[in-house]
């Protein structure tokens, strides 16, 4: 038995399916082996825990459109699903999720909702669905696509699904048996799983009042349940879409690792000039050691180690950093280490910290950035300098006109914020067309669509953090930082700072704060 835990401690991940590790598989292998079910009386072994080799798990994950999700607590394997997203014959987009199972004491604490909830793709697809034998599978797809199983709506899809299903999975095909009308939808999976406590699941399942219209299954069959982008979308809770949100925050992070920055994205044209610019400002001499913390790529680390500086670059994503290490390979002075810039530890200090492009803000919490704040300060010198920039709220604000709500009162509305690829193909978050903005919070809502590198497409809803300079001050002086100097400017223009209503950014540049300014908490002393 597991200890249960609290939901801090449970981490959600995603692997493309050619990617998976084998030692990850036979993860996979032992849960299912351990957690599916039993064989009922009519399966090859009677009684037993149905098993899952290495090999079965392999041809789950065939497709190039196939990818494995998964939760882990304490680093051990707790949930995962296998999932293929592709199109139909008549190029609409499908999900069918192939497997799924969550260890026993981790049931009913919606663990599997949660895996889905990163299955989603796209709100363009046409349909969502899983083939189970468990009704709580059933409502999970259900409670994460925001639509009921309609067994009327099956049967009208049901010979292009079954078609779907036999290219992508081994247990259906066109000729399979279904039983699809407005009272049901079962498919004959030959799949002899024990089926005494179904019925007592059904019971559970629609314990709140809520309908099971997809009706019995005989031994050896399951439910065929999908939901379509033509229905009505229920309304979820603000808890529920809290966790998509928190879905979509760590899915966001691995399909940012996997973009590609071309000049598509004009804000990254200027690392020299804004080099340059911090030469100047900071007069920093041949010796200066240079700490980037959300480096990425490393464009301003590298810049940096070509004029000669030592350099050391930080980024949470792995995928860039391993980018920037090739990059590498011809300045010795410089390196690049993969760190959460929450927390990180370093043997030396540097006389320039530079933490650019919204590093800060990336996560909504004040916690983690004003942790972020604080590792810069404990990187820096005695006479250090630093140089952050955040997105500027008041530029969004008026500028924009963008349409605000509040996330408290209206949380649904950022269901129908409109999906585009600004993200991947130009950077530029501030269209008001394509964000919801919470002026209590200052948090900014997007839609993202993320498929360039990617092999599975993923949309996940996006949110970021805007700042005034207020808070900017508040926020760096309870890091120990002084902001000494401030200016309102976009990408390339630092030398041509305006007003902050028309400027996309606010650059500050700090020093380490005396005792005495840190407790006044006040302001440009």
């Amino acid at each position: 038995m597991m200890e249960h835990s609290q939901e801090s401690e449970i981490e959600y991940g995603w692997i493309v399916g050619g990617m998976v590790p084998d030692s990850f598989l036979l993860e996979c292998s032992a849960l299912y082996s351990e957690h599916y079910g039993i064989w009922g009386e009519n399966g090859p072994h009677p009684g037993e825990k149905i098993s899952l080799r290495l090999k079965g798990i392999k041809s789950w994950l065939k497709s190039s459109s196939s990818g494995i999700y998964y939760a882990r607590h304490n680093g051990i394997l707790i949930g995962y699903a296998i999932a293929v997203l592709a199109q139909t014959t008549r190029k609409e987009g499908v999900v069918w999720v192939t497997q799924l199972v969550v260890h026993e004491d981790f049931r009913n604490r919606t663990i599997a909702k949660k895996i889905l909830y990163r299955i989603w793709g796209q709100s363009t697809f046409k349909a969502w669905g899983i083939v189970s034998a468990n009704p709580f599978a059933v409502r999970a797809l259900e409670k994460a696509t925001r639509r009921r199983c309609d067994p009327a709506l099956i049967s009208e899809y049901s010979k292009e699904l079954l078609k779907f299903g036999e290219q992508h999975t081994s247990y259906i095909s066109s000729k399979s048996a279904l039983k699809c009308d407005k009272t049901q939808s079962s498919v004959d999976s030959n799949f002899y799983i024990d089926h005494s406590g179904v019925p007592e699941m059904v019971r559970e399942a629609t314990g709140k009042g809520v309908p099971w219209l997809l009706g019995s299954i005989n031994e050896g069959w399951e439910w065929f349940a999908f939901t379509f982008n033509e229905q009505n979308q229920l309304d979820l809770t603000s808890v529920e879409i809290d966790e998509m949100l928190k879905a979509s925050d760590d899915i966001t992070k691995a399909a940012y690792s996997k973009m590609n920055f071309d000049k598509r994205h004009s804000w990254m044209r200027f690392t020299s000039e804004e080099v340059d610019f911090i030469e100047e400002e900071f007069k920093m001499s041949n010796s200066a050691r240079v700490l980037d913390i959300g480096c990425g790529t490393g464009r301003h680390s590298l810049e940096f180690a070509k004029r000669g500086y030592e350099c050391l670059g930080l980024d949470y994503s792995e995928p860039l950093i391993e980018m920037a290490k090739q990059d590498a390979k011809k300045f010795p002075k410089l390196a690049f280490r993969h760190e959460d810039c929450r927390r990180f530890s370093l043997a030396e200090k540097y006389d320039v910290v530079i933490c650019l492009y919204d590093v800060i803000g990336s996560f909504i919490d004040a916690e983690s950035n004003l942790n972020i704040l604080k590792m810069i300060a404990d990187s820096m010198t005695e006479g250090g300098k630093a140089v952050i920039s955040v997105m500027n709220y008041e530029h969004q604000s008026t500028a924009y006109d963008s349409p605000k709500f509040s996330f408290a009162r209206e949380p649904s509305r950022v269901l129908n914020i409109p999906a585009s690829k600004t993200m991947q193909q130009t950077g530029n978050v501030f269209d008001p067309k394509l964000i919801l903005v919470d002026d209590s919070t200052r948090i900014v809502y997007r839609k993202e669509v993320f498929s360039e590198g990617l092999n599975l497409p993923q949309e996940w809803i996006v949110r970021d953090k805007r700042f005034t300079l207020e808070e900017m001050i508040g926020l760096c002086a309870g890091a120990g930082l002084r902001i000494y100097r401030h200016i309102y400017a976009g990408a390339g223009k630092w030398t041509q700072p305006g007003s902050k209503r028309h400027c996309k950014e606010i650059v500050v540049f700090c020093e380490k704060a005396t005792d005495l300014q840190v407790d006044f908490l006040g302001g440009l002393t």
